[in-house]
């Protein structure tokens, strides 16, 4: 049986959802303590705590933490099960993989679930500084694998997150805050549906970056973009494709991915007229097609040269993929002549 609370935390809904068999047969012994409060949840979640910032999605924080790389990982193949299967059920990524992982996957009994704790409890300073009295985060999926408990997070484009570390960690600090379980006995993860991380949380390899936090949700820095048009945001919006009869060549494409797809491999569009047709940077394009070269529905050789491929991957080699910003080391090293975008497109096709 599956136990749902909807929340209504800040301007976004949340449901909190919970397996009752799994948590009956998973939260034993050391973890009994997790169990009691997980139910205690059900009814008793404070509002307060989620009403301002901070959030731990909007934390920036540079690590020493090592990650651990992993393809074809059990949550990779969960997550192409639910984002199949759920197609029609669920309207957000987030719940199509989600809901399939608590209703099938062995291991998870809770998903969205509230965590908090008073700022000056945390132990690290948080960004904006003095913005609020409690931090707060929803846990994507909570899991035992092993005899350890897991903290999950899905993140789309798992390949091009900075931040996911230290946003994980937070969730780890107030878990373990809220129930009494030690970090040491939790490890985190985040995965798409090629590729998951893993970790063991740490605050103390911590550097707070100075780079400004984070809105709700967003995984990377971005310069602040001037207003749209309405024919602009029209131009954005991409179209019901289906409607046409033209199926997704992958289910873990976006919408906004797929529909640069369509242009790029049914129209012929180039990247410039693809840019103008969407009315969305060159910069923003290469980053869908990195998201296909990835997912193999098209070749990168039709993308980038093997020139920029080579300098490229020459570069990361030197770098290396556990560097703080390995995108940002890779453009200074090219003299900031190659675009992010072709950085992630050749960086795709290793």
């Amino acid at each position: 049986m599956i136990e749902t609370t909807s929340l209504l935390h800040g301007r976004n809904a949340y449901h909190y959802r919970t397996h009752t068999e799994k948590m009956s047969a998973l939260l034993k012994d050391s973890f009994a303590a997790l169990g009691t409060h997980l139910k205690r949840l059900h009814t008793n979640c404070p509002n307060e705590p989620f009403a301002d910032d901070p959030r731990a999605s909007q934390q920036r924080f540079h690590h020493r933490i090592k990650l651990e790389k992993h393809s074809q990982h059990a949550r990779c193949k969960g997550t192409l099960k639910g984002l199949e299967l759920n197609s029609e059920r669920y309207k957000t990524p987030h719940s199509k993989v989600c809901c399939w992982m608590l209703e099938n996957d062995k291991s998870t009994f809770a998903i969205e679930v509230p965590v908090w704790m008073e700022v000056q409890e945390v132990g690290v300073p948080l960004t904006p500084p003095g913005s609020g009295k409690w931090l707060s985060g929803h846990i994507d999926a909570l899991a035992i694998e092993n005899g350890v408990l897991w903290i999950w997070d899905f993140k789309p484009h798992a390949d091009r997150e900075a931040w996911a570390v230290g946003q994980l960690t937070l969730y780890a600090r107030m878990l373990s805050y809220q129930t009494g379980i030690p970090m040491s006995q939790i490890m985190c993860g985040y995965f798409d549906s090629e590729e998951c991380y893993t970790f063991v949380p740490s605050l103390s390899s911590f550097a707070v970056s100075q780079e400004r936090p984070a809105k709700e949700n967003e995984s990377e820095v971005r310069t602040p973009r001037p207003a749209l048009s309405k024919e602009q945001r029209l131009a954005q919006k991409p179209p019901d494709l289906s409607k046409r009869g033209i199926r997704k060549p992958h289910v873990s494409l976006t919408e906004t991915e797929f529909y640069t797809w369509h242009l790029f491999v049914n129209e012929k569009k180039s990247v410039s007229e693809i840019s103008g047709i969407r009315q969305i940077s060159e910069d923003a394009v290469f980053t869908h097609l990195s998201s296909m070269i990835r997912l193999k529905v098209v070749r990168w050789e039709n993308v980038l040269s093997a020139t920029v491929r080579t300098e490229v991957l020459k570069a990361f080699k030197i770098i290396g993929e556990n560097a703080d910003q390995p995108l940002k080391g890779i453009f200074k090293a090219l003299g900031e002549r190659v675009s992010y975008g072709l950085i992630r497109c050749a960086l795709a096709s290793k």
